[in-house]
């Protein structure tokens, strides 16, 4: 899915995913199907909204009890309970896309070396596309 956005191959993941199911050859590498890779994904948006951060190890716990209230584009108020896990992880699927900010800006997309290897400093986040 990285290398499918980097690639300027979409940012929703929507677009990734049917990249992905295009591309059989990269599923078939990781032994998982477009539905197992929608899964995962919608699985991560779903812990990052409901309380994983980057600032520590995320140890599964949730920290939205209840639900979740979200404003829609056209004011709408909608209210996604935890009963109603699969919308509310359909929802993020649809409504966020990855985007990563200026790299020239940032300092990001660069090459290093790290106790003799290679890296690439990416940064991306997950915003919601409206």
């Amino acid at each position: 899915v990285l290398l499918a956005y980097f690639s300027d191959k979409g940012s929703t993941f929507p677009e990734l995913l049917q990249h992905l199911q295009d591309e059989e050859v990269q599923v078939l590498n990781f032994q998982l199907s477009t539905e197992d890779f929608a899964y995962k994904i919608k699985a991560l948006l779903n812990n990052a909204a409901l309380g994983m951060v980057p600032a520590s190890v995320w140890d599964g716990t949730l920290r939205a009890h209840g639900g979740v209230i979200v404003v829609r584009e056209d004011g709408e108020i909608v209210c996604y309970h935890l009963y109603n896990a699969e919308a509310f992880r359909n929802y993020l699927f649809n409504n966020t896309r990855m985007e990563s900010p200026s790299a020239t800006r940032h300092g990001y997309g660069t090459i290093y070396e790290e106790n003799g290897e290679n890296f690439i400093k990416l940064n991306l986040q997950i915003r919601f596309t409206k």
